[in-house]
C-alpha cells in the first residue's frame, strides 16, 4: 500500500488536517517525497482542505460547549489558526450563545444530580462541581 492509499483509508475513518495526515504518514515510514506528492494529489480532488478542517474543529468544539476564547486557545494548542471573527460567524450560524451552551452542559449533565441530591450541603457541592467545570470550559462567572 502505497502513501496515497493509506493516506485514503485513513482519510475514510476521520477528517484530518493535512499536518497531522502527513505526521501520520511519516509515522508510518514513508518518505517524504511521496507522502508531499500524495497530499498534493488529495488536496487537488478536495479531498482534504485546511479551511474547513479548521472550521468543522470549531464547530465540534462549540457543541462540546466550549466559550469561543477557549476554542481559539484550543485550536492554537493543537497548531492550527482561526481568527475572533470565524469564530463568532459559525457561532452565529449555529445559532449559539454563551448562555445556551452553559444552559445544555447544565441540562445534560447536572440537572439530575441537582434534582437528586437530598440535602442542602449536596446541592451546593454540586453547584460549585458545575461551576468549576463551567470554568473548565471557559466560561466565566457572568455567563451564568
Amino acid at each position: 500500500m502505497n502513501s496515497y492509499q493509506y493516506a485514503i483509508k485513513l482519510l475514510s475513518r476521520r477528517n484530518y488536517h493535512p499536518s497531522k495526515l502527513k505526521n501520520k504518514l511519516l509515522m508510518k515510514g514513508y518518505h517524504q517525497d511521496e507522502i508531499d506528492a500524495s497530499i498534493d494529489v488529495l488536496k487537488s480532488k478536495g479531498l482534504i482542505n485546511e479551511n474547513d478542517f479548521i472550521k468543522r474543529r470549531i464547530e465540534v468544539l462549540l457543541k462540546k460547549g466550549l466559550h469561543h476564547n477557549f476554542v481559539k486557545r484550543t485550536l492554537k494548542i493543537e497548531g492550527l489558526e482561526a481568527d475572533e471573527t470565524l469564530i463568532n460567524e459559525i457561532k452565529e450560524e449555529q445559532q449559539l450563545t454563551s448562555e445556551d451552551q452553559v444552559k445544555k452542559i447544565v441540562e445534560r449533565k447536572w440537572l439530575k444530580k441537582l434534582t437528586g441530591a437530598s440535602s442542602s450541603e449536596d446541592k451546593m457541592k454540586i453547584k460549585r462541581r458545575m461551576q468549576a467545570n463551567l470554568m473548565r470550559l471557559g466560561h466565566r462567572s457572568f455567563d451564568y
